[in-house]
């Protein structure tokens, strides 16, 4: 079952906090380079992750799928591609929670 995470023991972003507020993102990137906001939200996804997921480093192809909201199928062809980072145990790929991170911040 899902946890609720409360937003104000994460340090968020200034994005977040402009998505919530309604503000345009225009002041944003006056102030920010883009790189500065993905490494934010990224920074903001990966602590979301490890906060859902305590000790937890690996996903197998059925627990990226359902995170991600994708079939297991599109991760495998990915993984395939070279798109998705995997590591093998054996002959089953696994999912780093860094690289899952990366995927659900910038896309495949």
């Amino acid at each position: 079952m899902g946890q609720l995470i409360n937003f104000a023991d994460l340090k968020t972003c200034d994005r977040i906090k402009m998505n919530f507020s309604q503000e345009t993102d225009t002041t944003l990137l006056e102030n920010k380079s883009l790189h500065d906001v993905v490494r934010d939200e990224y920074m903001l996804t990966l602590n979301i992750l490890v906060h859902n997921h305590p000790g937890k480093e690996c996903f197998s192809i059925k627990e990226a799928s359902e995170k991600l909201g994708v079939g297991e199928e599109f991760i495998r062809r990915r993984i395939k591609s070279g798109k998705i980072k995997a590591t093998y145990l054996g002959d089953k790929p696994i999912i780093n929670i860094v690289e899952l991170a990366r995927i659900i911040t910038e896309g495949v």
